[in-house]
């Protein structure tokens, strides 16, 4: 297959990709892209053409304009049916009225439906009565407030559920917020490997239970201040080189954890040392 043309306006040899191919003849124009477009550009700027560009164009609006204005004409009566604004229904001047009697007042009132039961007055005792309903099968017992331990009784419709107020909500994030800077500050103090770990991955990894006395560790009881609170310790120490990796941190009660303390001592519910 030829791959140059030589072309027919400035005689020189271009490849076939220099020229547009003609789909419906199969085959390339004569003369090369750009010298078609330089002759467009050239007849463009001269004064005859321009003028005569227009009247053209003006002459073809005149030829819609007149086909458009023919097609109206016959088609008047169609375009008069599809333009015709309809007249809105007529809307009621009144409505049936009926008398009920409300079934919690036993007052008389009226209603636009024979089937109302309740008057003004009737529903809104109605919907308070269901309120109250709702508030006393709703109501929470006395529970243990994460944050300092007290019992509370959480009333209906309050935001916090497992704190007794605000500022223990406020106490409990920051000491997650100082656990999480805590580990990596000291990962970087004796200069260790350390990596962000999801703390709920490791307890349910762990089911829940310490990994050194092996009795459980209730998730209500987490960050609180009892014996088998659950809490993040490193089987190997971070001051002995140990790394804050998911394969080195385990699941332990408060009291186990307090007791190992920087002790290398293990895992899986091996006997604490003195």
């Amino acid at each position: 297959m030829e791959q140059n043309k030589k072309c027919s306006r400035c005689g020189e040899e271009k490849a076939l990709a220099d020229f547009t191919y003609m789909k419906d003849k199969a085959a390339h124009k004569a003369a090369c892209k750009a010298c078609i477009n330089a002759s467009i550009k050239a007849l463009r700027k001269r004064p005859d053409y321009t003028e005569a560009y227009k009247q053209k164009e003006r002459e073809r609006n005149a030829e819609r304009a007149g086909y458009l204005k023919q097609w109206m004409a016959d088609n008047a009566p169609r375009l008069k049916e599809l333009t015709k604004v309809k007249p809105r229904p007529k809307r009621a001047t009144s409505c049936p009225v009926y008398f009920n009697t409300c079934i919690i007042t036993g007052e008389l009132f009226t209603a636009r439906r024979p089937t109302a039961k309740y008057s003004e007055q009737g529903s809104s005792l109605m919907m308070k009565k269901r309120n109250d309903a709702r508030i006393v099968n709703k109501a929470d017992t006395a529970k243990q407030c994460k944050a300092c331990g007290k019992d509370f009784t959480r009333t209906y419709g309050a935001s916090i559920k497992a704190f007794c107020s605000e500022a223990c909500r406020d106490e409990m994030a920051r000491q997650a917020k100082r656990g999480k800077e805590n580990h990596r500050r000291r990962a970087r103090h004796f200069g260790v490997f350390y990596t962000p770990i999801n703390v709920l991955t490791v307890f349910d990894r762990d089911k829940w239970t310490c990994q050194l006395c092996g009795i459980k560790t209730p998730k209500s009881k987490r960050g609180t201040m009892e014996p088998n609170a659950p809490e993040l310790d490193h089987i190997l120490p971070l001051s002995k080189g140990g790394t804050h990796e998911y394969h080195n941190v385990q699941c332990a009660c408060r009291q186990c954890n307090s007791i190992k303390g920087d002790k290398a001592i293990g895992q899986l519910q091996m006997r604490l040392a003195a």
